[in-house]
């Protein structure tokens, strides 16, 4: 009877032992679960994010042409019936493209007399004007936004104000 009691309190520690041990496991295994959980959460939105910049470099590739033949069509009335009807055919084409561009939240903008903004505008020109400085006075080439993400800046002349001496200079 001697061993059974003293095996018995040798036994209990042992157990406590086991026990944090198991504890301490289920901790890191809970844990590394987590970390899985959030590495994939992680490479997923990585995922969705090169997906859309692949996209989106695509698009902008065609946005340039499409301007060109959108501005080549709007010469319409100076041409020949028989081009006109190209034209047109043409114009049905360049809806669907835009159809396209729309269905992936690609909208074009024109800023006209809007404030000039240097993350959505690219200023080719500073014109004097009577207008407020900073206006945008025209449009040259719209720009193209996805959401409200600029994928291509309008390019713009802005208005900027007489200076003193003209306007002296004037009276």
């Amino acid at each position: 009877m001697s061993e059974e009691t003293t095996t018995e309190p040798i036994q209990e520690p042992q157990e406590e032992s086991l026990e944090m041990k198991l504890e301490e496991m289920t901790q890191k295994y809970r844990h590394a679960i987590a970390d899985m959980e959030n590495m994939r959460k992680r490479l997923m939105n990585e995922q969705k994010e090169v997906i859309q910049f692949a996209k989106e470099r695509l698009i902008l590739e065609f946005i340039t042409p499409l301007d060109c033949l959108e501005k080549a069509l709007s010469y319409e009335a100076h041409m020949s019936k028989e081009v006109q009807q190209w034209a047109y055919g043409f114009k049905m084409i360049l809806e669907q493209f835009k159809e396209v561009l729309r269905e992936n939240n690609i909208y074009s903008f024109e800023p006209l007399n809007e404030p000039f903004d240097p993350r959505a505008h690219d200023a080719i020109e500073m014109v004097e004007s009577d207008k407020e400085g900073g206006t945008i006075l025209e449009v040259l080439a719209k720009g193209y936004k996805n959401g409200p993400r600029v994928l291509k800046a309008a390019q713009v002349k802005v208005a900027k104000s007489k200076t003193v001496e003209q306007d002296q200079g004037e009276n």
